[in-house]
């Protein structure tokens, strides 16, 4: 994928990716560490569970991996939209920090000084939202399995059986799902999803740079 250049017409969505991330940021790390919390329980009491939970797991750290990766890009960016508000002397000492930070994370430390060479991120802003609803709809697998396991541990603690528990919340939630929908991987649809979202000319700019 070719460095993309910003432009200040763009920073408005721009604008609107950054406040989605750090809200998917949070969201995901919140949802992530409590799924995380319950490995005990799942092993020792619904290891029937195990595969389920498991791929939850490898999902979140998939997941976790390009959130990461994708954090440099926010930040750059970040500094970038902050300059562009705020393009005086008071505010170019912590948007500079803030840009050279991610220049150095992004591994672009040779661009020279923020509002004086071109402003250049690594990935575009379609394949930036990419991630996010990947990871919106993690977030929403991880709630819907916090409220199983809630339901397993609230039946448990009235005395039922573990596996009446399960028989139970099986009969009135469903098995648990799998990471398809009717048989569509969820990276599909994430892109379906992102090209609802987006609309076609960035997704042609998106395929052009893949």
């Amino acid at each position: 994928m070719t460095d993309t250049a910003l432009s200040p017409s763009d920073a408005p969505s721009w604008t609107q990716f950054v406040t989605n991330f750090d809200q998917a940021y949070s969201d995901f790390y919140t949802n992530y560490n409590g799924l995380m919390a319950q490995g005990p329980y799942i092993q020792s009491t619904h290891p029937e569970l195990l595969d389920y939970y498991n791929s939850l797991l490898q999902q979140g750290s998939d997941a976790a991996y390009k959130l990461e990766q994708l954090k440099a890009t926010r930040d750059y960016v970040s500094s970038w939209l902050t300059y562009l508000q705020n393009g005086v002397d008071s505010a170019m000492a912590t948007a500079q920090a803030a840009y050279d930070n991610a220049k150095s994370a992004l591994g672009l430390s040779g661009l020279g000084d923020l509002g004086i060479a071109p402003v250049i991120v690594v990935v575009g802003l379609a394949a930036a939202t990419v991630t996010l609803v990947e990871v919106s709809n993690l977030i929403g697998q991880y709630y819907a399995a916090a409220q199983r396991f809630n339901q397993l541990q609230a039946l448990e603690a009235t005395g039922v059986s573990p596996a009446q528990a399960a028989a139970q919340v099986n009969a009135v939630s469903g098995p648990p799902p799998t990471n398809d929908f009717l048989g569509i991987p969820w990276s599909t649809l994430a892109f379906v999803a992102l090209a609802i979202f987006l609309g076609p000319p960035l997704i042609d700019a998106w395929e052009r740079r893949r």
